[in-house]
């Protein structure tokens, strides 16, 4: 699940919810990756308690902070008995410098692509799905290759190309910018929905 930002956490919280119920509700096991953030204790802490409210099973909180602990047994056993992972937002950039290439991520892909977890990235945690990722830029009218920085993602769904917050920041020309560089991928444009009384 891709989600591009700013979801709601303090009303319906449908999007969050949608995630939970996959993840099992009632049995799901919940892993929280925060490290995309520049506050991962504080970010972690707060979808830890909005999965716990929901009725998760089981929510903990994967405080990575170094590249090394991506390889630690004490988070790859954490990983292996989640049914629901969700990463953060944050630096993406970040987030894939700490993740890639890791036991971590192989762990993660293998419990994907089998059917015994799910996994959702919000905004940064969007933005690393595919194998190219958008690692910043600015805005524009028209595309222009200057208008963006690209660099690897983590290739969960290598095919896809996200850019998150869309509408609020203008990205069209980015994507479009990001789309001429990697021809062969999807480019996948991410808003938030405004909520409605």
């Amino acid at each position: 699940m891709v989600i591009g930002g700013a979801e709601d956490k303090v009303n319906g919280c449908d999007i969050l919810r949608a995630f939970f119920k996959s993840a099992g509700g009632s049995n799901a096991i919940i892993g929280i990756i925060p490290c995309a953030s520049q506050e991962p204790a504080i970010v972690g802490d707060r979808y830890f308690k909005i999965f716990q409210a929901m009725g998760a099973k089981q929510v903990q909180v994967l405080d990575i902070r170094s590249a090394d602990e991506c390889n630690d047994a004490r988070w790859l056993n954490v990983l292996d008995h989640c049914t629901g992972i969700f990463v953060t937002g944050g630096d993406q950039v970040r987030l894939c410098a700490l993740l890639g290439n890791s036991k971590l991520v192989e762990l993660m892909e293998d419990r994907i692509w089998s059917d015994q977890m799910v996994l959702a990235g919000t905004s940064a945690g969007a933005a690393m799905m595919g194998s190219a990722m958008i690692a910043g830029g600015s805005s524009g009218e028209s595309p222009n290759v200057a208008l963006v920085e690209l660099s690897e993602g983590l290739g969960i769904i290598p095919e896809m190309l996200v850019d998150q917050h869309f509408h609020n920041r203008n990205r069209m020309a980015r994507l479009f910018s990001a789309i001429a560089v990697h021809p062969t991928v999807w480019g996948l444009a991410l808003t938030r929905t405004p909520v409605r009384p």
